[in-house]
């Protein structure tokens, strides 16, 4: 927006004022809005600034939690894996052989991991997907299966022409011929 300023030079006269004096009174008005137009830009600026360094700082805290969760994990996993080792060797000397122990563990954990998987709620939207969209099933489908009807042109390609018979005709052949495997 382009600015608008009085015409106050010496001796014209502005609208509305008498004298130079209040003239000089106008410009000083417009002076000090003018600087307090600057520093409330100036405070919003240092608002947004203080303002992103307050986000910066909440990252930055949230990312270095998220590490030491990482870290904590991650050093808990290599502690649960030796003690696994651990119990599968000494399930294995109890029952004979190393190999028992190994498999014993891995067997309950294959259980346990099923069990999740069967009870779980939201795994169980996992087990059997949607193949096509509901609304193109078929009512006379086989329950469960989805039949798409082929688009009108193949249609017309798979329909023999009328008054031609198809027996006899090898399967994949692109089209019967008019009378070959007519009446003879």
């Amino acid at each position: 927006m382009p600015r608008i300023e009085p015409d106050v030079s010496e001796g014209a006269k502005p609208e509305g004022c008498e004298s130079v004096p209040e003239a000089a009174a106008l410009r000083r008005a417009l002076a000090h809005g003018r600087e307090l137009g600057q520093d409330l830009l100036d405070w919003v600026d240092l608002k947004i600034q203080a303002e992103r360094m307050k986000l910066q700082e909440l990252l930055n805290e949230k990312l270095n939690l998220a590490a030491d969760v990482a870290l904590a994990i991650g050093l808990a996993g290599v502690g649960v894996f030796f003690v696994l080792v651990a119990l599968a060797l000494g399930l294995g000397t109890w029952l004979g052989h190393p190999g028992w122990g190994f498999l014993l563990v891995g067997l309950v954990f294959l259980a346990v991991g099923a069990a999740f998987y069967l009870l779980h709620p939201t795994l169980k939207d996992l087990r059997r997907p949607a193949l096509v969209d509901e609304a193109r099933l078929s009512p006379n489908a086989p329950q469960g299966r989805a039949y798409v009807p082929p688009p009108a042109e193949e249609e017309a390609d798979l329909n023999p022409p009328p008054g031609v018979r198809t027996e006899g005709v090898e399967a994949g052949a692109s089209h019967p011929q008019p009378g070959v495997g007519g009446p003879q």
